[in-house]
């Protein structure tokens, strides 16, 4: 059985919630692992560039390079733990470099994910299966009914 075949569990609105004490201290781990790893990875990069630039100092740089892809092996296994985490609670990680977390919930009767950031005191938002942050919708314009802009402007 593939893991989309597998059944998976729909929270509510107040279970998503319950969860977020927990999920916002493993978002922030999560968006700071992450932005070592993208660091990590830019400084190899150049490190690269550099000894393709300089052959005569093949040995320096190989040093370089070792020491930068052992660290960047163990931020990205940390990093990887960090999404095993949340996904043991059943949850998604949308946006890593922001810490966007998606909960699979039950929409106007179909699957969707219901949407939240850091900095936001709750879940709030709603996103259809599939897409991303940029399609958030509120949950507040839903439940009473309106037609709110979707919350393209939210970029912080």
């Amino acid at each position: 059985m593939t893991e989309s075949e597998l059944p998976r569990k729909l929270l509510s609105i107040e279970q998503a919630n319950a969860r977020l004490p927990l999920v916002r201290k493993i978002a922030a781990d999560l968006v700071t692992q992450h932005e070592l790893v993208t660091s990590l990875k830019e400084r190899l990069s150049r490190i690269r560039r550099r000894k393709k630039s300089d052959r005569k100092s093949d040995a320096l740089y190989d040093d370089e390079l070792e020491q930068f892809e052992g660290e960047l092996e163990t931020a990205k296994a940390r990093l990887d733990a960090f999404v095993g985490e949340l996904a043991d609670l059943g949850l998604e990680i949308v946006d890593p470099a922001r810490g966007g977390i998606a909960f699979p919930a039950l929409i106007e009767g179909r699957e969707a994910r219901l949407s939240w950031l850091p900095g936001e005191d709750e879940v709030g938002w709603w996103h259809e299966t599939g897409e991303g942050l940029n399609a958030r919708r509120s949950l507040l314009a839903e439940s009473a009914g309106g037609d709110e802009p979707k919350s393209g402007d939210w970029q912080s």
